[in-house]
């Protein structure tokens, strides 16, 4: 799974190289579309992981249990993709331009 969620982000950064060539409404309404269904993949991945989640607990640092390497990067590819999705809507609806303006 974590396998499918690098394949996930380099769709994802694909997708933005691909829009960021021209800079049409119709390019940025397919990319937010296809955000919106890697965002989806994403959360489905991390809700259906059936790996360990958590490391055993370490009490030499407080007792903390820290997230397994695996599930961290599905997360983190999750978290991601929910933000860059929140700035397409952002520039789809005119409020702020910020990630295609570079």
């Amino acid at each position: 799974m974590p396998l499918i969620a690098i394949i996930l982000d380099v769709l994802a950064v694909g997708l933005y190289h691909w829009q960021s060539q021209l800079l049409t409404h119709s390019r940025f309404l397919l990319g937010f579309s296809g955000q919106v269904l890697v965002v989806l993949l994403c959360l489905g991945l991390t809700i259906a992981y059936r790996g360990p989640r958590k490391q055993q607990h370490d009490y030499t640092f407080k007792g903390y249990r820290y997230l397994t390497i695996r599930f961290a990067l599905i997360l983190f590819s999750l978290l991601i993709n929910g933000i860059v999705l929140f700035l397409y809507y952002l520039n789809l609806t005119g409020r702020n331009t910020m990630i295609f303006a570079g």
